[in-house]
């Protein structure tokens, strides 16, 4: 979960671009992507599973992320 929050942290800095739509956009695609990983876990991977409670951390990760990176990182 921290990694998705961090990603979307990071990944403005790389872009060096700080509009709102862009932040959402990446906090969406980090959101999309823990959801991605639940369903491969749950039709792919061996003695893995779906749970319901990583998406709604991997939601909350992602708002944070979000929040954090629109209030704080300034160039």
């Amino acid at each position: 979960k921290l990694v998705t929050g961090v990603q979307t942290c990071a990944l403005p800095i790389c872009l060096q671009k700080e509009t709102e739509k862009q932040y959402f956009l990446i906090a969406a695609a980090a959101l999309a992507y823990g959801i991605a990983m639940e369903f491969i876990q749950q039709y792919f991977v061996v003695n893995r599973s779906f749970d319901p409670g990583d998406i709604v951390a991997d939601a909350i990760g992602c708002i944070i992320g979000y929040w954090f990176s629109f209030r704080y990182i300034k160039k």
